[in-house]
């Protein structure tokens, strides 16, 4: 039994306590003092930390300094101790006593070092609530998530998990933001989704400089539609340990990692970020805030939007605007069921082609049931002729590859010439429209994502980048966009942001 325990255990004056190889003394008199119940109190409350304390230097002697006044990381977690911890400074202890062959390493260690080398350990075996309110950056999470003790339950009940926690200024950002309807506090299901989406399925430290998708808790329904869990992108900047880690959500959105911002609890481990994750819209949504306007009419003359939107599992190659007004002349007397026929060959069903996915040479089988081939060439990705201009935009049903080529279901054999600056159109012979086609009516972005930065996997890796950055984001809601913009507007008044 050691110190801490003794005195919990109400020893009496200068009995000695044997364990652990040691000869103990509790301090005298401390039971009858008048801060002497609340100091045994405050040990029993802490005497796992102590344990540890003692277990892992109990070939040595302490003594508590008479300067210290509880300015420990144990201040804490236990306010209010110091005149008790001080009490026990003005009480000489007594040697304690040592089996054979062991020396004393210290008869003046510093309490405070003591206690600092074990609370990693302590720390990793804290619940997650404790260790969001022991994290400053972390308050306003910490005050929002306790509005909804439902959800912080469920959180908190997780094993084998990474949470992405927003910081305060990722709170400060949203709510400062002006895009996007209000969404208020009481809307639950959202904000269930949007924090399912920011827990990793399993426990992530390490990553690497190549793109990695890793699954999140949520779930397909209402707001995802990817068997395994909605993904976010992870990439490292470097293979260093104070290298930038960055994930990449919804319309590009990027959310670093915040320095000396990770840290262990009993399920898992959290890392601070510096912006709300966004949830990956549908398909429509997605093309539209990318200014896929083209695409998006198109889709819509096709009667396939719907369908597109509800599928599962899904890559998409989505021809930018100047790819359709190309070929204005081929589309111009297409009917509805010959323009589907054409969209349908740039949908892969069933499975999601993240570009970590593609190699050189895979071939992936469309909804028309007519293949296609990918290329990668000193780091661009081709789908037939087509060249990826960006890459691995997340969608609520699987993934969008923003292409500049319209690909043709009766023109498999086309292939790319990486050597030239622009691709051949896929439909020989067809003439450019002056005007973009597809786009009347067709709603215009009201958010600017920054579609800049590395188009392919391998540009990625070679140059320790990833997907591109967005300047804003939009929150999928069952009846439309959503901006993070108000995000937490019901709770601001509480966090007296």
């Amino acid at each position: 039994m050691v110190l801490v325990e003794s005195l919990a255990a109400g020893v009496s004056d200068n009995e000695s306590i044997n364990g652990q190889g040691l000869s103990l003394h509790s301090a005298p008199s401390i039971r009858s003092s008048t801060y002497g119940p609340v100091c045994m109190e405050k040990w029993k409350q802490t005497s796992q930390i102590m344990r540890s304390v003692f277990q892992t230097h109990r070939h040595g002697f302490w003594e508590l300094p008479p300067t210290i006044r509880c300015n420990t990381p144990l201040d804490s977690l236990h306010q209010g101790c110091d005149t008790s911890f001080n009490y026990l400074d003005r009480y000489p202890r007594p040697p304690l006593v040592f089996p054979p062959g062991k020396s004393v390493i210290s008869s003046n260690m510093r309490f405070s070092s003591l206690i600092t080398a074990s609370m990693a350990s302590v720390v990793a075996g804290q619940g997650l609530t404790q260790t969001l309110m022991n994290q400053p950056s972390l308050s306003n999470l910490t005050t929002y998530l306790q509005l909804f003790p439902t959800l912080l339950n469920e959180l908190s009940s997780m094993t084998n998990i990474t949470l992405l926690a927003p910081s305060n200024m990722a709170f400060e950002t949203a709510l400062n933001s002006s895009t996007g309807a209000a969404f208020t506090a009481n809307n639950t299901d959202v904000i269930s989704a949007l924090f399912s989406y920011h827990v990793l399925n399993g426990t992530y430290t390490n990553f690497s400089t190549m793109p990695e998708f890793v699954h999140t808790a949520l779930m397909p329904g209402m707001y995802a539609n990817v068997t395994d869990g909605q993904a976010v992108e992870v990439l490292a900047s470097s293979n260093m340990t104070n290298a930038t880690v960055t994930f990449y959500s919804g319309l590009l959105q990027n959310s670093s990692v915040a320095t000396n911002g990770t840290f262990n609890f009993t399920g898992g481990v959290v890392h601070v970020v510096d912006h709300f994750l966004v949830m990956p819209e549908n398909l429509t949504n997605t093309a539209v805030q990318l200014n896929l306007r083209s695409a998006v009419g198109a889709l819509t003359t096709a009667n396939l939007a719907d369908t597109l939107d509800t599928m599962m599992d899904t890559t998409f190659f989505v021809p930018d605007n100047a790819a359709f007004q190309a070929i204005g002349s081929a589309l111009a007397t297409s009917t509805p069921q010959e323009l589907a026929r054409i969209l349908q060959y740039h949908v892969v069903n069933g499975t999601v082609g993240y570009s970590s996915m593609l190699t050189n040479g895979t071939t992936l089988t469309t909804m028309d049931g007519i293949p296609v081939t990918i290329t990668i060439d000193d780091g661009d990705i081709f789908v037939n002729s087509a060249r990826v201009v960006t890459q691995d935009v997340l969608v609520a049903n699987g993934v969008m590859h923003v292409i500049d080529g319209v690909l043709n279901p009766g023109n498999r054999t086309a292939v790319a010439q990486p050597t030239a600056s622009t691709q051949q159109p896929a439909f020989s012979g067809a003439s450019s429209a002056s005007d973009t086609p597809f786009t009347s009516g067709v709603a215009t972005a009201t958010t600017t994502v920054n579609t800049e930065g590395p188009t392919s996997a391998a540009s990625a890796a070679a140059t320790g980048g990833g997907s591109s950055s967005s300047s804003g984001g939009a929150m999928p809601m069952k009846t439309g966009a959503m901006g993070v913009a108000a995000l937490f507007g019901g709770a601001a008044a509480i966090m007296n942001l």
